[in-house]
């Protein structure tokens, strides 16, 4: 499949057989499309978004965000336990690591933390933007 413009997707289909197949499923989506069958392509026309569709992205992409959110604050919890037990192996009450060494990775895991979870924001808003811009 080829998008052509944004408001034209065209699909090559090289099975001949699968030709009718591919129209019908198109044509029988939730997505309300009509394609148009010439020789073995399919050109299928998508409207515009509606103000309420793009709403729907943006609700979909934050929702995106946040899990990546709460995945990026999951490596951390994991990260802050490695960096209390001393690593992989270590004993409990027996790191081998000081505590200053500790205090420090814990320091360092949050400012990854904190950057990447910032970061994610500014993803999300750029793409509210993008999504929202008619």
């Amino acid at each position: 499949m080829t998008i052509k413009s944004p408001t034209l997707a065209v699909i090559n289909v090289y099975d001949p057989e699968v030709l009718s197949s591919v129209n019908e499923a198109i044509k029988s989506s939730k997505l309300e499309l009509n394609p148009r069958v010439d020789g073995n392509v399919v050109s299928v026309p998508l409207p515009k978004p509606s103000a309420e569709t793009r709403e729907s992205y943006v609700k979909l992409v934050s929702r995106y965000t946040e899990t990546a959110r709460q995945n990026i604050r999951k490596v951390r919890r994991e990260g802050l336990d490695r960096v209390k037990r001393g690593g992989e192996g270590g004993k409990e009450g027996r790191t081998g690591v000081g505590e200053d060494e500790v205090r420090r990775n814990e320091k360092l895991i949050e400012a990854m933390t904190e950057e990447w979870v910032k970061k994610a924001g500014e993803m999300l808003e750029r793409k509210r933007k993008e999504i929202l811009t008619v």
